[in-house]
């Protein structure tokens, strides 16, 4: 495998398929090395924030987890015609909050929005589907946008 850089000044290889900065051979351009990304519209996704104070109870965790589960795939399964969300990702990524203050324990202040302060848990969706037929990469992002969102 060799894996030297394109001649100095030389502009990176582009294919249909892939942009790269290092090609094993320069004349097979489907065969990156290093990094490949794929050339096409990326799929959206909401990405919402939850603050502890929306989960502290727990009638506010069933009613996040209700509103969650009404969008989700069984969605789909029971009522055919309607798009939903594939699947959800959580992240808790954030700092612990400190319950006297109700901030991040680094919290210090600066640029970040006092909302981001208070934030334990990141969801988002992984992806849009329909069980009757395939949606178009704006059908998909117009659903999230004016539907799930």
């Amino acid at each position: 495998m060799n894996n030297k850089p394109a001649e100095e000044g030389a502009p990176p290889t582009i294919t249909n398929k892939y942009w790269c900065l290092i090609f094993p051979d320069p004349k097979n351009t489907s065969n990156c090395d290093l990094h490949p990304t794929d050339v096409q519209r990326w799929r959206q996704s909401i990405r919402f924030l939850v603050n502890f104070s929306t989960i502290d109870k727990k009638e506010r965790r069933k009613a996040l987890v209700d509103a969650l589960m009404k969008y989700w795939q069984p969605m789909c399964d029971e009522y055919t015609n309607l798009p939903c969300v594939s699947g959800y990702s959580t992240e808790l990524f954030f700092p612990a909050i400190d319950e006297t203050t109700g901030k991040g324990v680094y919290a210090t202040g600066g640029a970040i929005s006092e909302g981001f302060r208070e934030v334990g848990i990141q969801i988002y969706n992984t992806g849009v589907n329909s069980n009757n037929r395939s949606m178009t990469f704006e059908e998909q992002e117009n659903w999230m946008h004016f539907t799930l969102a």
